[in-house]
């Protein structure tokens, strides 16, 4: 009896000891009502701060808009699809929704690891991987003709001028992908879905070869405008630093040696 005692005791006083050093490391923790009121309007002037159109530049509290233009009102239905990018795995979705009274939601969903490599590689390597997932996702799900609207999650900073138009601050989490950031990501996606698919989609802008300076310049200043006008060209589409095959015509005669090479006539 007197030896349970003696270990009732002693683990009484352990127990007792563990709460101290618990409550001692939570001690820090426990803040006043004016130390909380202080956080409050530091939160409200950072707020403020990243508001204004002088003063955002500096603010710690970063605030970008989301476009978001509704919310939901239990009526949506039909089927859609959803991504998810945040870390080293890639999440897809497809989510049956029906708009009777219950509201009843239905998900299957894939994860997909993202490799270092991939990480570290090109934007066009980590994109191509992207649209490898959610073609093998719907090819499980014996879905891959059907046309369904795509949603996204993108867990990076970004500055978002409209829905499908946001430009890739910087990367974060271990993602060092090239040529991606300052870069209109959504179109980087459509853009290899659509080669998936086998889809054929074309933008132009013309730029004018007949002004003054363009027509009496040298033949390196000439092809310096020609530089500027496809880079001038990819910021317009929002894929400034985006490295992508390049054909061309040159409506002039020439002698051509080989694919790579032609030699303008006099």
């Amino acid at each position: 009896m007197i030896t349970s005692h003696m270990i009732a005791c002693l683990f009484t006083e352990l127990n007792q000891n563990q709460v101290q050093k618990v409550d001692q490391y939570l001690s820090h923790m426990h803040l006043s009502d004016e130390t909380l009121l202080e956080i409050s309007r530091q939160f409200q002037k950072e707020m403020e701060k990243e508001l204004g159109a002088t003063t955002n530049p500096t603010a710690v509290m970063k605030m970008l808009p989301t476009f978001v233009r509704s919310t939901p009102d239990r009526t949506e239905h039909g089927e859609f699809l959803a991504l998810d990018l945040g870390g080293t795995n890639l999440l897809v979705l497809l989510v049956r929704m029906t708009d009777n009274d219950l509201q009843k939601v239905e998900m299957k969903n894939q994860i997909y690891a993202i490799p270092e490599e991939i990480m570290r590689g090109s934007g066009t390597q980590l994109f191509d991987h992207i649209a490898e997932c959610l073609t093998n996702f719907m090819d499980k799900l014996q879905n891959k003709a059907k046309k369904l609207p795509l949603g996204y999650t993108f867990w990076f900073l970004c500055h978002q001028e409209k829905l499908d138009k946001s430009f890739l601050g910087s990367w974060t989490k271990g993602f060092k992908s090239s040529c991606v950031e300052g870069t209109n990501f959504w179109v980087l996606l459509v853009h290899v879905c659509n080669g998936k698919q086998r889809a054929i989609e074309m933008h132009n802008k013309i730029y004018s070869s007949q002004q003054e300076e363009v027509m009496h310049s040298t033949g390196e200043e000439f092809l310096d405008h020609i530089v500027q006008w496809i880079a001038d060209f990819l910021e317009y589409m929002g894929m400034k630093g985006v490295s992508l095959p390049l054909g061309f015509t040159f409506s002039f005669p020439c002698q051509q040696n080989s694919l790579d090479q032609s030699i303008l006539f006099k």
